[in-house]
């Protein structure tokens, strides 16, 4: 998959995260500050894929790195787990 076309399909997911998150502001609550947030959707193996090895490659780095599992299109199901070295 091109950058570019990565790019886009996660901002697409942050963009569908945001709009369930300004409604249960829980979530937001729950990310520590200076977190990094990585998603993972359910409905996207090969983007998944690719953030998995994004997360696991900033966790080695030493970041903290929250996990958000989503699943799209109609009403985002989200699950979250917060990743540490």
């Amino acid at each position: 998959m091109e950058h570019e076309e990565i790019v886009k399909r996660n901002l697409e997911l942050m963009n569908d995260f945001m709009q369930v998150a300004f409604k249960d502001v829980s979530l937001l609550e729950r990310i520590p500050r200076g977190a990094q947030v990585v998603i993972l959707p359910d409905d996207d193996p090969e983007l998944r894929a690719i953030n998995e090895g994004m997360a696991a490659r900033m966790v080695q780095r030493g970041e903290q790195v929250v996990v958000i599992r989503m699943e799209r299109p109609a009403k985002p199901r989200i699950e979250m787990e917060l990743l540490s070295a």
